[in-house]
């Protein structure tokens, strides 16, 4: 520690022959590094030396050029945190896409979605395609050369894949499925081109048992969405949640939708800050419960959820929320691992960062970060799970028992 302390102390030294913009840009890469050294809670877990990562991005500060170079050094030194929560939320990333998304199977790149009127459909790019090289450079190499924050955390790279400078055009050869090896070129339009539904489905499936799809934990009107939706289905004998690839939200809507299936206030699990927070008329305290409270009528039927990797933050939460309680249980695969509690830190420029100061803790005492949320009934292929939830829900419909 005290090498790097010297090492600051020489870098502060070298300001007189910087500009009032490079000193300001270098106090505020400072300010951001202290706070994440003194509230993230997990460089041990993750084994992060987080003095090695100033030494890495510290000199790339002085050479930024422009305000952009500038933002995705910091974009990029919070990636080396590999967590979900760590970012700059302002200014926006300035980038654009071309409509689609990758998977990454065995070391190969697939194209996993094309969505509607988006340039890359418009190109005639398919589902299932397999990338092999982008703009004449080995699909391997391409990633090699990505940002660090394309490829931290992975699951990153599966949005960011073909992003670059809007308007600018990115060149790709793919094997088809059915046509073999192709090429073609995409231009990046800044469009909002979402990969996940915004709106609540629901439907009555067969003998009786309901479904309703919540895709995220955001909106103004998701929980009266969900309320109006749980209202058409409340006569059902069993319901089915399906949170699949749901990449979380705010908690607080999450709390009030599990309010709907409980009859009392119940603990859900605890926050454990790493730099305790101040509480008028206590003082200093790190450890706080997390207390969801009922809301309008209980739907009292059996209730299954389903989840995947793509479920997170907030989807997490509820997901716990309901098993835990002994509400639910789960049906999919193991969750994201993505429940690190995120504060906020204003830098010079009217940037904002985002990490996480706090973990959250089951009632067993388990952390979710980096270990996700196991199933209790695991299915291997998404297209089953409905089927599976239908079975289980079916053979325990009047008298189901949760595993505690």
């Amino acid at each position: 520690m005290n090498i790097l302390i010297s090492l600051i102390l020489f870098f502060t030294a070298t300001f007189s022959h910087l500009s009032s913009t490079e000193n300001n840009r270098i106090r505020s890469f400072d300010k951001l590094w202290r706070s994440v050294k003194e509230q993230y809670p997990y460089f041990e877990r993750k084994n992060i030396d987080w003095n090695e990562i100033y030494k890495k991005y510290r000199p790339f500060v002085e050479r930024a050029r422009e305000d952009e170079d500038y933002i995705l050094i910091l974009r990029n030194m919070l990636a080396e945190l590999e967590d979900g929560h760590a970012d700059i939320i302002k200014p926006p990333l300035n980038l654009a896409g071309i409509g689609a998304f990758i998977e990454e199977k065995d070391n190969r790149i697939f194209v996993s979605q094309v969505l509607q009127d988006s340039p890359a459909e418009t190109a005639g790019l398919k589902k299932g395609a397999e990338i092999i090289a982008v703009n004449d450079t080995l699909v391997s190499d391409y990633i090699y050369s990505l940002p660090t924050y394309f490829k931290k955390p992975r699951w990153r790279l599966r949005y960011l894949f073909f992003h670059g400078k809007i308007n600018t055009s990115i060149v790709l050869t793919y094997k088809d499925p059915v046509e073999g090896i192709k090429r073609l070129e995409v231009k990046r339009l800044k469009k909002s081109y979402s990969h996940t539904e915004t709106k609540i489905v629901f439907r009555k499936l067969e003998d009786e048992i309901g479904y309703i799809r919540i895709p995220v934990f955001t909106g103004k009107n998701i929980v009266k969405d969900f309320d109006k939706a749980l209202k058409e289905l409340f006569n059902s004998k069993g319901l089915i949640i399906d949170i699949r690839s749901n990449p979380g939200g705010s908690s607080p809507i999450s709390d009030m939708i599990v309010g709907r299936f409980i009859e009392d206030e119940i603990k859900i699990g605890s926050l454990l800050y790493k730099k305790p927070k101040y509480v008028q008329g206590i003082g200093l305290k790190n450890y706080f419960d997390c207390i969801v409270k009922p809301r309008g009528k209980k739907y009292k039927n059996p209730v299954v959820i389903l989840i995947n990797s793509g479920c997170a933050s907030a989807c997490e939460l509820f997901a716990i929320s309901m098993r835990d309680s002994g509400r639910a249980f789960l049906i999919g695969r193991k969750t994201a691992g993505m429940m690190g509690i995120p504060g906020i830190i204003k830098l010079h420029g009217n940037i904002i960062a985002q990490f996480p100061i706090g973990d959250f803790i089951r009632l067993n005492g388990e952390s979710v970060e980096g270990n996700g949320i196991k199933p209790d009934f695991p299915v291997e292929n998404e297209e089953e799970d409905i089927e599976k939830a239908i079975k289980i829900l079916k053979s325990k419909i009047s008298n189901i028992k949760i595993k505690n």
